[in-house]
């Protein structure tokens, strides 16, 4: 078994035994499922976890949400957006690249490209 099998199979054992410990807790909205795991570059076998997360999160607990971060790299075309219920974008607009009030143009452009999306900013 790989390393990256290996670790998937933790990710879940994680992910199932955070919803249980938490499940009634009042405050938890969403469930996250990756936080800029695409900063590594493109790698077929976390495109794979990301979505069997995802399927296991909502039937852990298919009342809630399921959410995930996406690291600047990844663009607004890509599947990734389409996995969870809501999507979170780090794009440090100001702080890596370009100015703070880029972000408003880019936010703009990413609903046209992707009108379905539920997007937390």
């Amino acid at each position: 078994m790989s390393k990256t099998e290996l670790e998937g199979i933790n990710a879940k054992q994680q992910m199932v035994e955070l919803i249980r410990q938490n499940f009634n807790h009042p405050s938890i909205l969403f469930w996250g499922i990756q936080n800029e795991i695409q900063i590594s570059g493109e790698r077929p076998e976390l495109r794979k976890l990301v979505n069997e997360l995802n399927e296991l999160t909502k039937k852990e607990d298919p009342t809630r949400l399921t959410t995930m971060a996406n690291v600047m790299f990844v663009e607004d075309e890509d599947d990734y957006n389409y996995v969870t219920d809501t999507i979170g974008y780090n794009k440090y607009f100001g702080w890596y690249n370009g100015e703070a009030g880029d972000f408003a143009g880019w936010l703009d452009g990413f609903h046209k490209k992707n009108p379905t999306v539920k997007l937390a900013i």
